[in-house]
C-alpha cells in the first residue's frame, strides 16, 4: 500500500508538471512535448495493465510491443507536425485535447493501480474495468491533489478561480469509492452542498455541470455510471478552464 501510494505521488507530480507546462505553452514544439508526455504516461499505464491482468511471458511481450509501436507511431506523427505546421496559439480544440489527456492519464493510472489493489478478478469485463478505474481512491484522490496543485499555482500567479473551488470539494467526497452507508450518505450530502455552492458561484456551462453532479450524486446508490460520466466531464472542464488562461490561448 505504501509503495503504491509513493508511486502514485510521483505520477501525480508528473501530471501536475505536464499541466503546468501546458499553462506556459507558447510554441508548437512545447505543445507537442506536453502531448508526448501525456501520451507516454497513458501508454505506460495501459501496458502495465496488460501485463498485470495476466502475468506471463506472452503478456509482457504484448505489453512491450504495444508500448513500442504506439510510441514510435506517435513520435513519427509529432515530427511530421513540427515540419509542416506553424504555431498559431492554443485553440479551443487543443485545450480540450490537453484536458482529455490529463483525465485519461488519471483513469489509466487508477486502472493499473486498481489491478494491484483490488485484484485481477475485479476487472473481468469492460464494465467492471471502467467501474473500478473511476470509482476508486486511486482515481479521485490523486486527481484531487492535481486539482489543488494547479489551483494553487494559478493563485500564486495572481489568478483565482473561485467558480472551480467546489469541484475540488466534490472530488474529496465521491459517494462511490466506499460501500459503507456512513460514507455514502455523507458523501452524497457533501456533493450536493458543493454542487449548490458551484451553482451559486458559476454561470453558463459550468453551472450546468454542477447541476448534473448534484443530480447524479443522488442516483449513485442505485446507479453509478451517470455520476462517473459527469465526473469525467467535470474534470475535463476543470482543466479546460485553467488552461484557457494560457497566454498563448486563442479560443475560437
Amino acid at each position: 500500500m505504501l509503495i503504491l501510494a509513493s508511486i502514485a505521488g510521483v505520477m501525480v507530480a508528473i501530471i501536475v508538471f505536464l499541466l503546468y507546462e501546458a499553462l506556459k505553452t507558447t510554441t508548437l514544439l512545447h505543445l507537442l512535448l506536453v502531448y508526448f508526455g501525456f501520451f507516454m504516461m497513458i501508454v505506460m499505464f495501459i501496458s502495465a495493465f496488460i501485463y498485470l491482468e495476466n502475468p506471463s511471458r506472452f503478456s509482457i511481450g504484448v505489453a512491450i510491443a504495444f508500448s513500442n509501436v504506439t510510441m514510435i507511431g506517435f513520435l513519427v506523427y509529432l515530427f511530421d507536425k513540427v515540419r509542416k505546421k506553424s504555431f498559431s496559439g492554443l485553440t479551443t480544440g487543443t485545450l480540450i485535447v490537453l484536458s482529455i489527456l490529463a483525465v485519461l492519464s488519471e483513469v489509466t493510472m487508477s486502472l493499473t493501480f486498481g489491478v494491484v489493489y483490488y485484484g485481477v478478478h475485479a476487472f473481468g469485463t469492460l464494465y467492471s474495468s471502467f467501474y473500478y478505474a473511476v470509482n476508486s481512491p486511486w482515481f479521485f484522490y490523486p486527481m484531487m491533489t492535481e486539482m489543488i496543485s494547479l489551483f494553487l499555482i494559478e493563485y500564486v500567479s495572481g489568478t483565482t478561480h473561485r467558480e472551480l473551488l467546489p469541484l475540488i470539494g466534490i472530488a474529496a467526497f465521491p459517494p462511490t469509492i466506499f460501500d459503507f452507508n456512513q460514507w455514502v450518505y455523507t458523501a452524497v450530502v457533501m456533493s450536493i452542498v458543493f454542487s449548490v455552492l458551484g451553482i451559486i458561484s458559476s454561470k453558463d456551462e459550468l453551472r450546468l455541470v454542477y447541476v448534473l453532479i448534484g443530480i447524479s450524486a443522488i442516483l449513485t446508490e442505485r446507479w453509478a455510471i451517470p455520476y462517473d460520466v459527469v465526473i469525467l466531464i467535470s474534470m475535463t472542464v476543470y482543466y479546460f478552464f485553467l488552461l484557457e488562461r494560457n497566454p498563448g490561448a486563442t479560443l475560437s
